[in-house]
């Protein structure tokens, strides 16, 4: 197990009872360049555990979840879904007992699946943090447009030289998309509790009426979930690079209106023009980039 959590590369989400294995939290401490996020159950033994306090002290972040709105809650699961493509679960759990108990623990290899378990984990956490939106907040915008910024100017300060059309429009960050990526499933699942049943089974309503519920078979209704669930999952895939590519225009914006403000403060005719010539690279940037979103839109 520790050896699959070693080779995760971008994101790690998990979602355990228990975590008390110090093994476990050391291998994760040592992903450094990985975006780890932990839910576990609010539970004295959590909040003792030296394994998660060892995870807090090295800024990884653990929420711990207690549903104050039903008697007896337990976060009792047991994933982690690595990479948004990869996902362990069974009976296993994260502690020092389990290692001599019989377990279980599966591994899944499978996009779909892995996605699914994602906005399972979201739906959890926003247990604690209840955030009702249908959309990106101004705040969550303003965060990814000033990461993309910089992100941008790096990559015009190491490429100065040899500017090609098109560099904005291929440049990426696995980090961020994954940001957005943590998003777009909040945000699915906050439709799917608004439009409630009269969405997820909008073709049985159109089928049988609104007694739906007691004229279609459960097999009709499994499969209105599944099909609700799947085109949940294409979006969130689809809609990714264009959310990403939107962002970036803003991220452009901001830069150009930098670089117009640059111009303001020099006096030398050579500096005005260099500014001026960055600064028409990159509005040809950003048009290439609408041009893309279009092709991509059709």
């Amino acid at each position: 197990m520790i050896k699959h959590l070693s080779e995760t590369k971008e994101r790690m989400l998990i979602a355990v009872a228990w975590f008390t294995n110090q093994n476990i939290s050391n291998a994760l401490i040592r992903l450094k360049d990985v975006n780890i996020d932990i839910i576990v159950d609010d539970n004295k033994v959590n909040r003792e555990s030296i394994a998660i306090k060892n995870l807090q002290n090295n800024t990884i972040q653990i929420s711990f979840i207690k549903d104050l709105q039903k008697n007896y809650y337990s976060m009792h699961n047991k994933f982690c879904v690595i990479d948004n493509k990869t996902v362990l679960t069974g009976s296993y759990n994260w502690s020092k007992n389990a290692n001599t108990n019989d377990e279980n623990l599966a591994f899944i290899s499978d996009k779909d699946i892995a996605t699914s378990y994602n906005m399972e984990f979201s739906k959890i956490k926003n247990k604690k943090y209840k955030i009702d939106r249908i959309s990106f907040s101004k705040k969550e915008v303003e965060q990814l447009v000033s990461l993309i910024e910089k992100g941008l100017i790096s990559l015009l300060k190491a490429n100065r030289e040899s500017l090609e059309t098109g560099m904005f429009n291929e440049w990426t960050d696995k980090k961020i998309k994954n940001q957005i990526r943590g998003i777009s499933e909040r945000v699915h699942n906050t439709v799917k509790d608004k439009v409630g049943s009269i969405g997820i089974y909008s073709d049985l309503i159109a089928k049988y009426g609104i007694e739906f519920n007691y004229l279609a078979t459960e097999e009709e209704k499994a499969n209105s979930r599944h099909k609700y669930s799947k085109e949940g999952i294409d979006k969130i895939e689809h809609y990714l690079n264009i959310d990403f590519q939107l962002l970036k225009i803003k991220a452009i914006d901001k830069i150009v209106s930098k670089y117009q403000e640059l111009v303001k403060t020099k006096t030398s005719r050579e500096e005005t023009r260099k500014i001026l010539e960055m600064v028409n690279f990159i509005i040809k940037e950003k048009l290439f980039i609408n041009n893309q979103l279009k092709n991509n839109l059709n």
